[in-house]
């Protein structure tokens, strides 16, 4: 789910170091997150969106756009060359979800109806967050020529909070606490941000109202999980003040191994009363995978790490930009 948001700000002349940081942040041998999310360039001084995208790989794409790597089109060289002429720091942001978006794509294998891919994800997500520009301030971003995806156009809502937020213009628990350098470049807040994602996208579920164990009978069908992986109907976008204390209280729960098992218990029960209904082969198989997911509980470094946000008062302290 797209619900941690990244911010940084840097010079001409430090495209290589941010560069690194995404490349770390999101490299193939770390378990927490997609390499795949949307991204946003902004006016450091006005924070004015300049452009909203997406890619398969961040840390690739923000290479091109920048002169690292080489590409043939599609990339805002001119754009960000032009900008630094006139303006010392731009802001950047990524918009990120979960490693876990592959158990999706497992399931969206083993049954064509369900499951969700990090593509479409972050595909609906963009063009969402394009129209939602222009439903909000009248027009799409300066650098941005097509208006994204047809499907994530109607989830889009005229309110602009979370368009403030990508642009660093206001504060929110939804943002890291550090800068995409510094958590980059520090095991410890790498760890802290992986944690507190899992609140924020419980926070963000229940908002959505599909945050409940299914009851025992219950279908889980392709809407139910599509509407677990989206921005849509403006929860995030217009109430995100009122989740600061549900990412708290997640937090809170996600930290405590009881909550775990209580949990897990509940979703068992639920998988049994599905697997009594006389499902397919592909269905079966669909909730095997979801039952051991499950049962597998929290990370235990998660459990640590929460206590350590915690008792260090990491969510008190405001995001910062360089």
């Amino acid at each position: 789910m797209l619900c941690t948001v990244i911010h940084d700000a840097y010079a001409d002349g430090e495209q290589a170091e941010v560069h690194g940081a995404l490349s770390t942040l999101l490299s193939a041998g770390q378990r927490d997150w997609s390499r795949t999310g949307v991204y946003a360039y902004w006016d450091r001084s006005t924070h004015e969106i300049l452009y909203l995208g997406l890619a398969s790989d961040l840390a690739t794409r923000f290479g091109q756009h920048n002169g690292l790597i080489s590409h043939s089109g599609g990339n805002k060289r001119k754009q960000i060359a032009e900008y630094f002429s006139r303006s010392e720091r731009l802001g950047f942001t990524i918009l990120i979800q979960s490693k876990a978006i592959t158990l999706m794509e497992q399931i969206q294998e083993l049954n064509p109806m369900m499951g969700a891919s990090a593509a479409r994800t972050i595909a609906v997500g963009e063009g969402q967050l394009i129209e939602m520009h222009r439903l909000a301030y009248g027009t799409r971003p300066p650098w941005n020529r097509t208006g994204g995806s047809r499907g994530g156009k109607r989830y889009a809502t005229p309110a602009p909070a979370l368009l403030e937020l990508l642009a660093a213009r206001r504060e929110s628990l939804f943002a890291a606490r550090r800068t995409l350098r510094s958590i980059a470049g520090d095991f410890r807040l790498r760890l802290f941000e992986a944690t507190i994602h899992a609140s924020r996208m419980r926070a963000m579920m229940e908002a959505h109202g599909i945050a409940k164990v299914p009851k025992s009978g219950e279908r889980i069908d392709q809407s139910r999980i599509e509407r677990s992986f989206m921005l849509r109907d403006g929860h995030l976008v217009e109430e995100l003040e009122s989740s600061e204390g549900e990412i708290r209280r997640w937090l809170g729960l996600l930290g405590t191994p009881e909550h775990w098992r209580e949990e897990r218990a509940e979703w068992r029960k639920a998988f049994e009363g599905m697997l009594g209904r006389g499902l397919q082969a592909k269905e079966k198989a669909v909730i095997a995978l979801l039952d051991l997911v499950a049962s597998e509980g929290a990370p235990p470094e998660h459990i640590l790490a929460t206590a350590d946000i915690i008792d260090s008062g990491y969510l008190d302290q405001p995001a910062t930009i360089p």
